[in-house]
């Protein structure tokens, strides 16, 4: 079960006005030493910002961030981050960056940590809801955040009228990952539920619409039952419907390009019917057109004057990258 379900398919349409910081903690009575300390009763949490998914492993996570503080108690070298901004005329401490420390401590000291203020970083004047937007990515200091949560980020981004390529520069992403994201911000609601309620990796839902289209719900709830009757709970490409039966096919490839040359050579060949020889000759001639394609790059490789560029400068994808989508 998802506890946020409602606030993540919500439109987070919240605007904050600016306000004064030196007003703003001198209200709360804010210590100020390297860091802002600020009453814990103080820090506001934006209804909405955070676009963490509630499901089993946050609650885990938050589970074991709590214990931490108990034991050794707030790290100083881990400060929330936060925004001042006005409402009614009175200056409020929002939390941007840390919500999920913010929610350990309050555990914690249910459960008898001895902490009354927390480390707080204020956000430089001139900071926008776009800038703070982007820091749920490019400035997170703690759990990485799950492709659907970067994705959610995203499709906040992208309606304050930003472009895929503006996007991209922004997060540190290549164009085609910011398009999957957004694919997968925009499936239906229950494959959207599948991926938060972590039964399907995130890759293979958007490899699923890609490949099925208005089909891929039933795809996947196909592949979940595969993958349920071996004993796992979570669904990744290995069990996809079809899957085990194309690997056997690429796996023996070779052996059956060769096989259907030497039956195009066979004395029986003619007695075949057109259709299938028809089906037979397509297949050769793909063949045929590899093998040119193929002698035409090592030609053109041989009489360059100067190095390719290599796959990673041709796709804009580092070779070394971790692949985001990974199962």
């Amino acid at each position: 079960m998802i506890e946020n379900l409602d606030s993540l398919e919500s439109d987070f349409e919240v605007q904050l006005t600016p306000g004064s910081v030196k007003t703003a903690m001198t209200a709360v009575d804010a210590k100020s030493r390297d860091l802002w300390q600020v009453p814990i009763e103080a820090i506001r949490v934006i209804p909405g910002f955070n676009v963490r998914v509630k499901n089993t492993s946050y609650d885990q996570h938050i589970e074991d961030l709590a214990e931490s503080i108990l034991r050794e108690g707030f790290k100083p070298d881990k400060p929330l981050a936060g925004y001042v901004s006005q409402e009614d005329g009175v200056n409020v401490i929002s939390v941007v960056d840390g919500h999920c420390r913010l929610e350990a401590v309050r555990i914690a000291i249910s459960r008898g940590a001895e902490i009354s203020r927390l480390p707080v970083v204020v956000s430089p004047p001139g900071t926008t809801m776009e800038d703070l937007t982007v820091s749920l990515v490019s400035s997170n200091s703690g759990k990485e955040l799950t492709p659907y949560e970067i994705s959610m980020v995203v499709r906040r981004l992208v309606k304050f009228g930003w472009e895929t390529q503006e996007i991209a520069a922004k997060l540190g992403f290549t164009q085609r990952y910011v398009a999957g994201l957004l694919q997968l911000a925009s499936a239906p609601l229950e494959i959207r539920k599948m991926v938060m309620e972590e039964r399907i990796a995130a890759r293979m839902a958007i490899d699923a619409m890609r490949d099925h289209g208005d089909k891929a719900l039933a795809f996947l709830l196909r592949a979940e039952k595969l993958a349920n009757a071996r004993g796992q709970r979570r669904v990744t490409n290995k069990f996809a419907p079809g899957r085990a039966f194309k690997k056997a096919i690429t796996k023996n490839a070779p052996v059956m390009a060769k096989a259907i040359e030497d039956l195009r050579r066979d004395p029986g060949y003619a007695a075949l019917g057109d259709e299938v020889k028809a089906q037979i000759e397509k297949v050769l001639e793909a063949f045929e057109q590899a093998r040119k394609n193929e002698a035409d790059a090592e030609e053109e490789a041989e009489g360059a004057s100067e190095p390719r560029q290599n796959d990673e400068a041709a796709s804009g994808i580092p070779n070394d990258a971790e692949d985001l989508f990974a199962d």
